[in-house]
C-alpha cells in the first residue's frame, strides 16, 4: 500500500498488484496413472496467499475407488500436500472439491451436485466469537492434483489468489 494525503493525514491506497485476483484453468479429465498427476497451476515471480481452490466435476467420475489430493512443490525443491487423499468415486456433475487450509485434513467436498464450501480465511458467522481460518501462502512453484487410479471424468479449477509481491503471477496449465 502506497501513503498520500495533505496536512499530515496519511490515507492508505491499495496497490492494484495485491488485490485478489483469480484463475481459472479449462476442465480436463483426471489425472491417469497409480500415481498419476497433474499440474493445475504455476506460480512465478514471488508468494501468493491462496483464498481459495476450487475445483467442479464437470464430467461425473467413474465408480470405482480413487483418491484425489491436492499438492504444492516450490521452484527451490521443498514439496507438501495442501490437504490429505480423498475418495472421488462416482462423483456427480457439479460437485465441488476445495481445500479448508489444514494440510492434514482430507479435501473438502460440496454435496453431490450441490455444495457451499466457504473460502479460506472467512470469519465465523457468529461474531461474537469471530476466528479466521490458516493462511496458505506459497513459493514461486506448481500446484498439482493426483489421483491413485485410472478414473475417467473431468474437472474444472479455479484459483483465487492474492499476489504478495508486485512480480507474483499465477498461469493455468
Amino acid at each position: 500500500a502506497s501513503f498520500s494525503g495533505g496536512s499530515g493525514i496519511a490515507v492508505a491506497v491499495a496497490s492494484p498488484a495485491y488485490q485478489e485476483l483469480c484463475v481459472d484453468r479449462a476442465t480436463a479429465a483426471l489425472p491417469q496413472g497409480a500415481p498419476g498427476t497433474n499440474t493445475l497451476f504455476t506460480v512465478t515471480g514471488g508468494p501468493i496467499e491462496i483464498v481459495s481452490l476450487l475445483g467442479e466435476v464437470t464430467t461425473a467420475i467413474q465408480a470405482q475407488a480413487c483418491n484425489l489430493k491436492l499438492s504444492y512443490d516450490s521452484t527451490n525443491g521443498t514439496a507438501g500436500d495442501l490437504c490429505a487423499n480423498f475418495d472421488i468415486n462416482a462423483d456427480l456433475i457439479g460437485s465441488v472439491y476445495t481445500i479448508n487450509g489444514i494440510f492434514a485434513d482430507t479435501l473438502q467436498r460440496g454435496a453431490d451436485g450441490v455444495g457451499f464450501v466457504a473460502p479460506l480465511n472467512v470469519p465465523a458467522v457468529d461474531t461474537s466469537a469471530i476466528t479466521a481460518g490458516p493462511l496458505v501462502i506459497v513459493a514461486p512453484g506448481i500446484l498439482t492434483a493426483t489421483t491413485d487410479a485410472n478414473n475417467t471424468g473431468s474437472v474444472r479449477w479455479s484459483l483465487r489468489y492474492k499476489p504478495l509481491s508486485p512480480a507474483s503471477r499465477v498461469v493455468a496449465n
